[in-house]
């Protein structure tokens, strides 16, 4: 999932936490659900690594998207709701697309996200919001 997916692991001396960067890297995110199944369980090894994480996505790299792939996606993250839960404090979704940022916030109602997320447009509004 290499491809897909770059993980970096920071601590936060002020806040005692550990934040989780995830990038993606392709330029489009069309997959089939089971592509989209390995990389969420690729993404939730990483988080399994270290409790209680902030976690900040950098989607700016994604030009285009299959909304079908997205909807499933959604779907197959949560399913692992409970898990998220238990191991990510905070969640940052950095994008700087107005319509990545709409189908964002409807997933969001939709799927009544039990995890705080924070649409930002850059790292420095994310790291700002740590708090």
């Amino acid at each position: 999932m290499d491809k897909f997916l770059d993980f970096k692991i920071k601590n936060h001396k002020a806040l005692n936490k550990k934040i989780l960067f995830v990038e993606y890297l392709e330029e489009e995110f069309s997959t089939d659900t089971e592509t989209t199944r390995k990389i969420v369980e690729h993404y939730v090894e990483e988080i399994k690594k270290h409790p209680k994480l902030i976690v900040i996505i950098d989607i700016r790299n994604i030009k285009s998207f299959d909304k079908k792939s997205v909807w499933e996606g959604s779907g197959i993250l949560k399913e692992y709701d409970h898990f998220f839960v238990e191991h990510i404090t905070k969640a940052f979704l950095i994008t700087e697309s107005q319509t990545a940022n709409t189908l964002i916030n409807i997933i969001l109602k939709v799927m009544k996200n039990s995890i705080p997320t924070i649409l930002v447009k850059d790292i420095k509004e994310a790291l700002g919001n740590l708090n």
